[in-house]
Order: C-alpha cells, then sequence, then structure tokens
C-alpha cells in the first residue's frame, strides 16, 4: 500500500526531470532545433519555479488565452511561408509545454506535462540521428513510469481531500502492481512505436545544419583548399572492406572522391560534360578481382560517394546515383547520412605498368571517354604556364632516354617529386600567382595537393593525360568492429594518369612518411564501436526500410492466395499505416489490462454520471456563468445555487452522484435515472445577466 501523501515530497523533482529529458532529444539535433529546445526548457523551468510561490489569477489566464491566439496565428503563418513543418511541430509542441509550467496546478496537469513530453521525444528521434539518442531515450523510458504513477498517487491524494469526512488515505492495493507493470509496458509501447510509426525523413533537415563543410570535394577546388581540413579530426566515413572469397584485405587504402580535371594554375574545376546514369556504367566482370566496401558516410554538404578506386558500382543505395566522366561518383544524399555499398575492382600499377607502352585513346572502350582524350582533355596546360615548368619536365624525361615506356616516366616523375620536396601543412607561397611555381623553384616545401598537382602537370608537360584525384587515404582501424575509421585529417591528393592499355594509374608523389596511419587509443576505438552499432542497427531503421518492411507482406500476402487480384502499389505505405494503428490499439487494450478489474469495473461506474455532468458544466459555461475553476464540484455547484438560484439545483445533483459513484462504489445504472433528471432540470437554468 502506498500513501498518496509520499508523491507529493518527489512528484516536482521528478516531473522536471522527465520534462528536461524530454527537451535535450531535440536538443541533440543541433541548430534551430537545439535553441528552441533550450528556450522552451529556460521559459519551462522557470514556470514550474514561479508556480510554486504563487498562485493563479483570472487575469494570468486571460493573458495566456491572448499568447495562445497569437501563438496559433504565427505558427499558421510560419506554415503558410514553407517554415519546414516539423520545426513549426515542435515549437507548437514546447509552446504547449510552457503553457502547462506556467498555468497547471495539479497532478493532472503534470501528467500532460509528460505526455507532451513524450511528444518532444518523438520528434526529436526524426529529427536527429545522435548518438547521443540512444542513452536519452533509455533515461526517459525508465523515468516515464515512476512519473505516471506519482501523478496518478497525487491525483488520488486531491480526490481524496475534495470529499467531505474523508482526509487523504492510501490507495488500493493496485498501486505497487501498476508501479512494477507499467516499467516493461514503457519499453514495450516504446519499441513497438519506434517501429510502427512511419518516420519522415526529418533527421535530413537537422543534418543539413550538421553537415560537414570539406573543402576539396566541390567541382572547383583552389590549390591550398584541402590543407585546410588536415587538422580536423572530424568522423568523415566508416568502412567495412571484405573480398568476395573471404581473403584478407591489407590497408590502408586510398578512398576515391572527386576528380577534377582542368588547372588554370591556381585552382582545379570539373569540365562540364554530360553525366552518364548509375545503370549506364559497366557492371565488374564476376571473374574480376572484387572488393566490398560497406560505407557509412557521415552528413557532409557534397553529393560525394566515396569508395576504393576503381568504383563499379553502388549497390544498398535507395537513391539516383551517377557518374560523371572523370569517375566521380555521386548520390542525391543532400548532407544526410547515409549508408551504401561500392563495389570495386582496383587497378595494380606493377602488374599493369609493362602493358603500358602507349598512351594512345584508343585503347579505352568508353566512346565518351576515347573523345575526351582524343580532343586533350586530361592534356591542357594554362596559357600562362610558367617555362621552367616545362623545362623541368623535359630534363626529366630526357633523363631516362627517348625509349622510356610511360610508365617508366610516370614513375620517375613520382619518385623525383617524393624525394626532392618536403612535406607540410603550411606551404610558403612567395608568389600567389603562381603558387605552383613558388612550390616548385622557391619554397620546395607544401602538403599532398601541392605534389598531386605537380605531379599532373609535369606529366602533362609529357604529353601523358593526367587528373588529380581528393579523397582520403589511410584512416585508424578498429579490430572491435574490424572497420576503418576515415576522419578529415586524413584527406589526401594523388594522381591517375591515363596509361592506355593499362588504363588509369594512380600514382602518389607525396612522401610515404606524410601518409602514415595514426594508432588511436583503446578508449577512442571502444567509444567509435558503440556508436558505430548504434547508428547500423537503430538510425538506419527508417521509412524506406518500414516500407521495404511492408512490401514484403506484401509479397507474402500476395503468395498466400491473392496472386489474381494482387496488392496495389501503395500497399506498402497502407501496412506500416495499419501497423502504427495496431501499436496504438493494443498499446490501449493493454493497459486496460493491466489496469486490474477493480479499476475497469470503477472507470465504466464513473463513466456515464461524469459525462453527464461535464455536459452539465457546459452548458453553464454557455449560459454565462463563470464557476471558479479551482473549486471542487459541490462547492462549485453551490458557488452557482447561491447567484443563480433553485434552477442550478440541478448541477449540485449531479456533483453529489459523481461522488456517489466514484467515491462509495454506488451502480452507476441505479443513479442514471436520478442524473438524467437533474440534467434536464439543469436546462431552466437563466442566461447570467452583464452588469
Amino acid at each position: 500500500m502506498i500513501d498518496p501523501r509520499w508523491s507529493a515530497r518527489f512528484r516536482w523533482p521528478v516531473i522536471t526531470g522527465v520534462i528536461s529529458l524530454a527537451h535535450a532529444v531535440p536538443a541533440v539535433a543541433g541548430g534551430a532545433h537545439a535553441a528552441l529546445a533550450g528556450l522552451g526548457l529556460a521559459a519551462v523551468l522557470t514556470g514550474r519555479l514561479v508556480r510554486l510561490r504563487r498562485e493563479l489569477v483570472p487575469r494570468d489566464i486571460a493573458g495566456w488565452r491572448l499568447a495562445n491566439a497569437c501563438f496559433l496565428v504565427t505558427a499558421m503563418i510560419a506554415a503558410a511561408v514553407r517554415v519546414p513543418l516539423l520545426l513549426v511541430a515542435l515549437s507548437l509542441v514546447l509552446w504547449l509545454q510552457v503553457h502547462r509550467a506556467w498555468t497547471g496546478r495539479t497532478a493532472d496537469d503534470d501528467r500532460v506535462a509528460v505526455l507532451l513530453g513524450l511528444l518532444l521525444v518523438l520528434l526529436g528521434s526524426i529529427l536527429t540521428e545522435s548518438a547521443w539518442l540512444g542513452p536519452l531515450l533509455f533515461l526517459f523510458v525508465t523515468s516515464v513510469p515512476v512519473a505516471l504513477v506519482l501523478c496518478q498517487l497525487g491525483r488520488t491524494a486531491q480526490g481524496h481531500s475534495r470529499v467531505a469526512g474523508r482526509a487523504p488515505g492510501h490507495t488500493r492495493p493496485g498501486g505497487l502492481r501498476t508501479l512494477l507493470a507499467v516499467g516493461p509496458l514503457g519499453l514495450l509501447l516504446t519499441s513497438a512505436l519506434f517501429v510502427a510509426i512511419p518516420r519522415v525523413e526529418g533527421g535530413r533537415m537537422a543534418q543539413l545544419e550538421a553537415a560537414q563543410n570539406m573543402a576539396g570535394f566541390g567541382d572547383e577546388v583552389a590549390l591550398g583548399d584541402l590543407g585546410e581540413i588536415k587538422d580536423n579530426p572530424e568522423i568523415v566515413l566508416r568502412a567495412q572492406i571484405w573480398r568476395e572469397d573471404a581473403r584478407p584485405v591489407v590497408g590502408p587504402f586510398y578512398f576515391r572522391g572527386a576528380a577534377l580535371d582542368q588547372f588554370d594554375g591556381r585552382r582545379w574545376t570539373r569540365a562540364a560534360w554530360q553525366e552518364v546514369r548509375s545503370s549506364s556504367v559497366s557492371q565488374p566482370d564476376p571473374d574480376a578481382d572484387r572488393i566490398f566496401q560497406e560505407i557509412l558516410l557521415e552528413p557532409i554538404e557534397e553529393s560525394v560517394l566515396f569508395g576504393i578506386a576503381e568504383i563499379r558500382s553502388i549497390e544498398d543505395y535507395s537513391d539516383p546515383t551517377w557518374v560523371d566522366g572523370n569517375g566521380t561518383w555521386k548520390g542525391e544524399h543532400g548532407g544526410r547520412r547515409i549508408s551504401y555499398t561500392a563495389v570495386s575492382v582496383p587497378r595494380d600499377p606493377a602488374y599493369y605498368g609493362p602493358l603500358a607502352h602507349d598512351v594512345s585513346h584508343t585503347a579505352s572502350e568508353d566512346p565518351q571517354e576515347r573523345t575526351a582524350l582524343r580532343r586533350g582533355q586530361w592534356s591542357v596546360l594554362p596559357a600562362d604556364l610558367d617555362p621552367r615548368i616545362h623545362e623541368l619536365a623535359e630534363s626529366l624525361a630526357a633523363e631516362l632516354g627517348p625509349n622510356a615506356s610511360p610508365y617508366e616516366r610516370v614513375s620517375h616523375v613520382e619518385r623525383y617529386l617524393a624525394g626532392t620536396y618536403e612535406y607540410t601543412l603550411v606551404p610558403e607561397q612567395v608568389d600567389a600567382r603562381q603558387p605552383l611555381s613558388s612550390f616548385l623553384f622557391q619554397s620546395r616545401r607544401g602538403h599532398c595537393e601541392y605534389f598531386a598537382t605537380a605531379l599532373a602537370v609535369l606529366l602533362r608537360a609529357q604529353g601523358i593525360p593526367a587528373r588529380v584525384v581528393n579523397g582520403f587515404y589511410g584512416g585508424e582501424w578498429n579490430p572491435l568492429g574490424d572497420y576503418w575509421i576515415v576522419r578529415q585529417r586524413d584527406a589526401h591528393s594523388w594522381v591517375e594518369a591515363w596509361l592506355g592499355s593499362a588504363g588509369w594509374v594512380a600514382l602518389d608523389a607525396t612522401p610515404a612518411a606524410a601518409t602514415a596511419p595514426v594508432s588511436p587509443g583503446g578508449w577512442t576505438l571502444a567509444t567509435d564501436w558503440l556508436t558505430n552499432r548504434w547508428h547500423r542497427s537503430f538510425l538506419r531503421y527508417d521509412f524506406r526500410t518500414q516500407l521495404s518492411i511492408g512490401s514484403s507482406v506484401a509479397h507474402f500476402l500476395q503468395g498466400r492466395g491473392r496472386r489474381d487480384s494482387g496488392l496495389p502499389d501503395w500497399s506498402p505505405l497502407v501496412l506500416v499505416m495499419g501497423m502504427a494503428v495496431g501499436a496504438a490499439a493494443g498499446a490501449r487494450r493493454l493497459l486496460w489490462w493491466l489496469a486490474g478489474p477493480a479499476l475497469r469495473a470503477r472507470r465504466i461506474r464513473v463513466k456515464g454520471v461524469a459525462r453527464t455532468h461535464r455536459r452539465a458544466r457546459r452548458l453553464v459555461r454557455r449560459r454565462g456563468w463563470k464557476v471558479p475553476e479551482h473549486l471542487p464540484h459541490v462547492e462549485a455547484a453551490e458557488w452557482l445555487v447561491a447567484r443563480a438560484g433553485p434552477d442550478a439545483r440541478g448541477l449540485l445533483t449531479l456533483a453529489w452522484l459523481v461522488y456517489r459513484v466514484r467515491y462509495r462504489g454506488e451502480n452507476e445504472s441505479a443513479v442514471r435515472a436520478e442524473a438524467l433528471a437533474a440534467s434536464r432540470a439543469l436546462r431552466g437554468l437563466p442566461r447570467r445577466r452583464s452588469a
């Protein structure tokens, strides 16, 4: 047996803690959502503290009604001007929470505040994919049952105190059972709601605000941009890599990103030639040595898809993908966290090198690539290029003699740059108009982008087509999950040179010491493994996954005797919505069952008389009698009788009938006729005349 008075001591801090947890869920989304959640929480805490010190007066209620109307109009205007609906919905729920904090007085108000907190949690779950979402959800689910039980105990204590002659006592024996049962029930309902509620891609809006800005992966990159992110430890992607025949894959790897082909002396750009849909790209040979990479890509501003070169296809990715003439793969992820599988067939320069005897364009199987090679797409140099660069290229070619193969020439230039120049993240630019000349002939120090640009330009000066590739190299190996962690500081530039029958061969002139992989600590690896498991197990469950589940169920039903008629194309959406409705209905029935036979019987007894009393109170308000809201049922009826006369005795009769049914256990059917007669008698209540 639990004393209801015990709840008064703990209800305020517990409810306040639950509300704070609910505000923390949308706050981790960042951006405008975090600002709104922070302001809302500050207003809620202030309101709850003020409510402890003073009572609410009618003037305050009138002011809040005006504020509510103004806020509703503002929300409608915001929706009309195409403010994101999820942002409007979040603002509306936060406003309701603030209103309840400033105007609520009873345990019922606290219970409504907890339910509003549940709405905040649901909105926050849609808006964010942060790793903090899991711990916050766990804390919220485990604390809500305690808060609801305390609200029920407080409601019971308030109900007892309003009955004449009865002091606050003990609840029924079901109180402890409810406390023990609501915990598993809350976990079950949370799981059901997570599975069944359709998830719009709300996380996309939050991620667009939190997407990483990485210089070097757009369509235009100035020389030196890549060095700006070399000291940033933020994670870009995680990759699990394996071969089809289960042979070990030895790293580190080059994760290819964006390739650029036009150089004007200061920046690289991508030529505007036709992009080809991925369905037109040649698929890998089944007998080729294919490498699969399951990549979890964090939100980035660019739409580049990374993978080990040469990427032949992108799988397990529902959005459209395409690849341009430089072999850069892109998708329509637009700043979302995505996962996909890249299928690659890497080229080994040591194997293909002996095959490269010329740089003829006829060796290409792609007609667009042959045309671009014939037109010199990857051989153009700026007209104002420093003449000393041409002289350096000729001297390097002369060192090998006229009989050297193209592969020997590109390897010689690669070794020359790696062995002659020094690596630094802060290169000295003596001449900003000619940064490449400053690197080659004056400072002789630079980062990977300078080495790659120098290699590509020197090869083009020798007549060998070349392009610069920006991506990532190395990363951190996490043995706990068997995957690679790639950060912004792993950004790297290298070169792809066309060697005829060998195709595009990757070359890296950056000194090896500058690209050595980093070994992280054990705590860092364990933390990232937990974050990665959370992303893959929970955050990848989105609306597309729900539609996939619904589609599987639809196909199952089609195979179970509905082959003739079949199901419509929108059947997955209907099935998902049906799952949501079924989960809500099942939760209601489960709560009804857990309430116990005694509580169910009491609910049935009270339902008819209480409904009749509520209708009578509404009739009184329509007739212009403003009964004080803080008065209990009987006192409110007596207040009305003292002012309206005998015609208001029907409300007094109904108030006492509610108490007799609720607390004395009388049968509701036995007093139904008396309740109806009192309700009919109240219809003669006169309208209140204005003063």
